[in-house]
């Protein structure tokens, strides 16, 4: 029996959109009926079972390129588990840093470290006058009062 996006979703632990968008990106791996040519979405079991290596594949950090190059050519890994939950980062192949990535990293880090430290300015600012908004709230207040009390009084003074 054919599955629907949403069914094939469930069984790969992805969102629908994910699903939605790999039938466009691997394409080539997925019958007519998958790739939503005639209008709905309807996939067979095989397709279902790709788009699960998929989802095995992309938790693992497979670039997308090497997950079509590999399931068109029937080397993917032996077991694929998407029963997983995805891991909190992607594998990465270990790089050599150069110089020039190396620049570009401490220049981030740098602004982000003044971003930070301007974010902590504030917060503490923010905190240590604190007591002025109170202040200032508590005046207001009195001032409102003050004036309804004055409006009362010129109020049964003038005969209303």
């Amino acid at each position: 029996m054919p599955s629907t996006p949403a069914q094939v979703a469930k069984k790969a632990n992805v969102s629908v959109q994910s699903i939605r968008n790999w039938t466009k990106e691997y394409a080539e791996l997925l019958s007519p009926e998958a790739r939503g040519e005639m209008g709905t979405r309807l996939f067979s079991a095989a397709d279902v079972e790709v788009l699960l290596t998929i989802a095995g594949l992309r938790r693992t950090g497979w670039p997308a390129a090497e997950i079509l190059r590999h399931v068109k050519e029937g080397t993917i890994p032996a077991v694929v588990d998407v029963s997983i939950a995805p891991p909190q980062t992607a594998y990465k192949a270990p790089q050599q840093p150069t110089e020039a990535s190396l620049a570009v990293f401490l220049a981030a880090h740098n602004t982000l470290q003044e971003r930070v430290g301007d974010l902590a300015r504030r917060i503490e600012a923010r905190e240590r006058h604190a007591w002025l908004w109170t202040l200032g709230m508590g005046v207001w207040i009195g001032m409102v009062l003050m004036g309804a009390i004055f409006f009362a009084v010129w109020l049964s003074v003038n005969g209303w």
